[in-house]
């Protein structure tokens, strides 16, 4: 035998598996994380615990369930879910109502302090506990209360810069004036 060596020539392989593209969805569905994630929020409305139970990594579950909630499909198939209990639970916002009231009432009701021989005293008690938080609940529904504070200005703002201008702003008009400042 001759010294010479014949080098065949070898194909490669690729290594990279070749994956069915997924069909396309309708732009109207939901991942099914999402969707899932929709289902776990309706049991607690807890968004961070829901993202986790639907498998979102604990690290960035708060976040991703902050985003999920802003995303408006999402949102909407939620309150579908949510209209779906209350159905299936047969309450509705006059029941809870009906019912705000007739703990307020309840709690309203004075109930005669006795002593130890169950005689009378002469004084009373109520639950004011009871009452107050049933009846702020059913003002907040009839919105006699905002926990949000509005904040009204018909006048100049001026905005200082830390190291920057001095930026005068004219209320009502838009218009900026600036002036030096160093």
């Amino acid at each position: 035998m001759s010294g010479v060596v014949k080098k065949h020539k070898t194909t490669k392989k690729s290594t990279k598996r070749r994956v069915a593209p997924l069909p396309p969805r309708p732009s109207d569905a939901l991942t099914a994380k999402q969707e899932r994630f929709c289902v776990e929020y309706v049991i607690d409305c807890n968004g961070t615990q829901a993202a986790i139970r639907s498998g979102c990594p604990q690290a960035s579950a708060a976040v991703t369930a902050s985003r999920w909630l802003r995303n408006a499909k999402v949102l909407a198939r939620a309150r579908e879910l949510l209209d779906k209990k209350a159905k299936s639970c047969e309450v509705d916002a006059a029941w809870i109502l009906r019912n705000l009231q007739e703990v307020g009432e309840r709690c309203m009701q004075a109930v005669p302090v006795v002593d130890r021989e169950g005689n009378p005293t002469g004084e009373y008690q109520f639950d004011s506990r009871g009452a107050n938080r049933s009846f702020e609940l059913l003002g907040k529904n009839l919105g006699m209360f905002s926990d949000k504070l509005d904040v009204k200005h018909s006048g100049q703002v001026l905005v200082i810069k830390r190291g920057e201008e001095l930026v005068q702003i004219a209320g009502a008009q838009g218009k900026h004036d600036t002036t030096g400042g160093s």
